[in-house]
């Protein structure tokens, strides 16, 4: 039977057994052998009789089974042995061939020889007679893992010749059917998948790791993701062809392949092997793409989308690739995906981008009807209320400016002027076109008169206004973005730029005409005017000034500013970063020597300078000294903490200035609970110095962030109930965490307020908020809110004693249900039940027992009562 362990024939014993003797006595004939038509006679053996090579017939005298002094004796059973040499031989024999034949008789064969007595183990045989496609996986496992073996410099060359072999000869959905094929359940299949995909993604690094940045051009990074990123192309549209759970399955494969991809950082190479795929106009060929991004994260879609998106416009017109962004990703995946509102929202207020790739954008919001909240008409009023925002006015950079305004204009481009009385673009614009025409900036106040021009002649034509604008090239091409129909023009990016150097060349005299061809581009023409009198006897000397060693390259370091008014000029001066990192150092220091006075003048613009503050010079500790300076306001004026909070739920900052906001409150709430317990030590061994050697104990006082605990936390959690937009900031991956960092931020609160009266309220309103988001969590498929919300609830389990524990959540409801106590105890065990993560499952292990001290502890109350 060809399933049988055993062999006929008289030959009876264990097959695997009998193969290992054979395949000892082979690597002995091999290790032994003094010609090299004995080891081409060696080498065809296992080739034939295990892995069905057809190119090895002629270098074997009988091609038969039995004629082998070595393999006569297993018997006929082809498949058993073949089966047993590749799971538990191929490996060793790998082994031996590299060390042993690889750098002893490769020189002693032709190329033909090579390829089909040495190359076949490690690249299969590819044909019509092929049988041995289920050694793909070993072998490239065997020849990864081989990378590393850089005693011998022969055998690291054959194995990197070897690898450019197989990955060129074998595309990645071979791969796929390998590791399906070799798989006995769905779950082996899927570990066999990610051994391919964890092997062919680290190859690269590998490589130039043994090879000392010396790899070849095939195992560069972005040489071969762009391979591997073409073949994932090929391997999407076959997916057409596969129906029902191999589909599913495939497409899972490939999305685990491409997430791995994007991870890595090669997002740029995938997008540039698939523009063909994307920039295709048969819609029906992309229709597989879809099945994709459900299985990616909404961090690895977003990736691809943007990178798509600058691909896309940087080679083929607006127009066409807008369609072919939306064909490729597909307009319901847009407009139903979280993360792709997520970073519609970050490329549209977060960001600044060229005209170009705004133009794409705008024309796929375009293609939206107007109750999308994607559509123009539902972004517009939003775009101009942020353009309109003092605070984006006064702290925005010029690219920021530029981003807005062009985005404003290219929607009214796309609109009708029936869509003003929908919307009230009207009345909004009007609110928010003030601030823009009062700004002492040049650049910022005609931006505003350029956007109200147009904005006029688009909705009321008869009457339209004219500032009368110097005709500049800058004002010329914002009028152009909003009087162009993006679906039929291109704005000619290309000749704006070259009329800014043209206009530039003729400011400082220079001549950008090219030579003719008979005049020497070396020789300098002096005109005559200058010839005349050309002597150095007429100059007159003049006394210079000493210039100091070194000249400009030597600039002067600014001195530290001495007042916050001079401190605050200083943060907002953009164009100065010397000055800016200066200030920047001398935030902290002159706060906490600063008059309260003055800190309650300047308390808010400081903050606002900081928050907003931009690291555009990349200065060294910018992160480090904007925090320190932030938190050392909260902490010399903690009223400021209301302020920082508000600006939390502002529309126009970004994700990461919002967690900075957060870090900076927690961060202010331990060093005042913490402050006046330092001072007390300091006081204490001050007075004690000279009269004991004994070191004295801190005495104990008032904790100086309790009396601001609850103006802290209300700042927090009333700004998140009462924000309109919540949703909108804490939407996709970065919302949740942006809110888990919220809800450890004001647990922080809750711990750093210690003992006092209020603890109790406290506790209750973090309480509430945070039980409310563990219903958020359980739709959250992620569960990124789970630890924090853990971590909400061991604060209080931490910060009230036993007894107001009992009182504040153990009672009863009236209506006879069950206590807070015991439904926070039901919560925890289906945390048990359901979360993967150790960590997370501790932490609710140890709220549990906390729980069931309680539980016991009340029960011994109550007995002593009945007693």
């Amino acid at each position: 039977m060809a399933q049988s362990d055993t062999v006929s024939n008289g030959n009876e014993g264990d097959p695997r057994q009998l193969l290992a003797g054979a395949m000892t006595r082979l690597h002995a004939e091999l290790s032994a052998a003094r010609d090299s038509e004995t080891v081409k006679l060696l080498l065809a053996e296992p080739l034939s009789y295990f892995l069905g090579s057809p190119n090895v017939g002629s270098y074997l005298p009988n091609p038969s089974w039995g004629a082998s002094s070595r393999f006569a004796q297993l018997g006929p059973n082809t498949l058993v042995y073949g089966r047993l040499f590749k799971r538990h031989f191929l490996v060793s024999h790998y082994e031996f061939l590299l060390k042993h034949i690889a750098a002893d008789w490769l020189t002693f064969f032709t190329n033909a020889e090579r390829t089909h007595l040495f190359d076949e183990y490690f690249v299969p045989y590819r044909g019509p007679k092929a049988n041995a496609p289920d050694v793909l996986l070993s072998s490239l496992s065997f020849l990864v893992g081989a990378v590393a073996w850089t005693t011998h410099t022969i055998v690291l060359q054959n194995v990197a010749r070897l690898l450019q072999l197989l990955l060129t000869k074998y595309q990645v959905k071979d791969f796929q059917a390998c590791a399906h094929e070799m798989a006995s359940s769905v779950v082996e299949g899927t570990s066999n998948w990610q051994e391919f995909v964890t092997l062919v993604c680290s190859l690269p690094d590998r490589m130039a790791n043994s090879l000392r940045g010396k790899a070849p051009p095939f195992f560069v990074a972005g040489t071969m993701m762009t391979m591997i990123g073409r073949e994932i192309s090929s391997s999407v549209e076959n997916l057409a062809n596969v129906e029902g759970d191999d589909a599913l399955r495939f497409g899972n494969q490939l999305a685990s392949l491409i997430g791995r991809i994007v991870r890595l950082g090669h997002v740029d190479s995938l997008i540039d092997a698939w523009l063909p795929t994307i920039l295709d106009s048969r819609v029906g060929s992309l229709g597989s793409w879809t099945g994709i991004w459900g299985h990616l994260s909404g961090s690895e879609f977003q990736q691809i989308f943007s990178s798509g998106l600058r691909f896309t416009a940087s080679v083929v017109p607006c127009a066409a690739a807008s369609q072919a962004l939306l064909s490729w990703v597909g307009q319901n995946t847009i407009e139903e995906s979280q993360s792709m509102e997520s970073l519609i929202h970050k490329l549209l207020f977060e960001s600044a981008l060229d005209a170009s790739l705004l133009r794409v954008l705008v024309l796929i919001m375009s293609s939206y009807p107007a109750e999308s909240p994607l559509s123009i008409s539902s972004q517009i009023t939003t775009l101009i209320e942020t353009w309109g925002d003092p605070a984006f006015i006064k702290h925005a950079s010029q690219e920021q400016h530029r981003h807005i305004t062009s985005l404003i204009l290219l929607c009214l481009s796309e609109m009708k002027s029936g869509d003003a009385s929908s919307t009230s673009l009207v009345a909004t614009f009007l609110q928010n076109m003030h601030p823009y025409l009062d700004s002492a900036d040049l650049r910022v106040r005609r931006m505003g008169m350029v956007t109200a021009e147009c904005f006029s002649r688009k909705f009321s034509p008869g009457t339209h206004l004219n500032f009368e604008l110097v005709e500049d090239e800058e004002t010329v091409f914002l009028r152009s973005l909003a009087s162009s129909n993006l679906s039929t023009l291109d704005l000619d990016l290309d000749s704006f730029n070259k009329s800014v150097i043209n206009k530039v060349s003729h400011s400082t005299g220079l001549d950008t005409e090219e030579p003719s061809s008979d005049q020497d581009p070396d020789e300098i023409e002096v005109p005559e005017a200058e010839i005349v009198g050309d002597s150095d006897d007429d100059l007159e000397p003049y006394d210079m000034p000493d210039i100091a060693v070194g000249g400009d390259d030597e600039k002067p370091r600014p001195r530290a500013p001495m007042y916050i008014q001079e401190c605050l000029e200083g943060l907002e001066s953009h164009d100065d970063p010397d000055k800016l990192q200066v200030c920047l150092e001398s935030v902290s220091s002159l706060v906490a020597s600063a008059p309260l006075i003055a800190l309650d003048e300047y308390r808010d613009k400081l903050c606002s300078a900081l928050i907003y503050l931009q690291d555009t010079y990349d200065l060294p500790g910018f992160a480090e000294q904007r925090m320190s300076g932030l938190t050392a306001i909260v902490i010399a004026k903690p009223l400021a903490a209301k302020f920082i909070a508000s600006k939390l739920y502002t529309r126009h900052i970004s994700f990461r200035q919002r967690m900075d906001i957060l870090s900076c409150m927690g961060k202010a709430a331990l060093e005042l609970s913490a402050a006046s317990f330092r001072q007390s030590a300091v006081d204490s061994a001050g007075s004690a110095q000279g009269l004991t050697k004994r070191t004295p104990r801190p005495q104990p006082r008032a904790n100086s962030f309790a009396p601001h605990a609850t103006s802290f936390l209300l700042a927090l959690l009333g700004g998140f109930e009462a924000a309109s937009f919540a949703s909108t900031i804490f939407a996709g991956a970065p919302g949740r965490i942006l809110l888990g960092k919220l809800i450890t931020t004001a647990g922080i609160f809750v711990h750093a307020a210690g003992n006092s009266i209020e603890t109790r309220q406290l506790a209750r309103q973090y309480f509430d908020f945070i039980w409310t988001l563990r219903l958020l969590d359980v739709a959250d498929t992620q569960g990124s809110l789970r630890q924090p919300i853990l971590f909400g609830i061991s604060v209080i389990f931490t910060v009230l004693p036993n007894f107001l524990l009992q009182d504040e959540f153990g009672q009863a409801s009236g209506s006879g249900g069950a206590s807070e106590l015991t439904t926070v105890q039901m919560w925890l065990i289906d945390v048990l039940a359901t979360e993967p993560k150790p960590s997370i499952r501790d932490l609710a292990v140890s709220i549990l027992r906390r729980s069931e001290q309680l539980y016991q502890e009340r029960s011994s109350w109550l007995a002593l009562e009945d007693g």
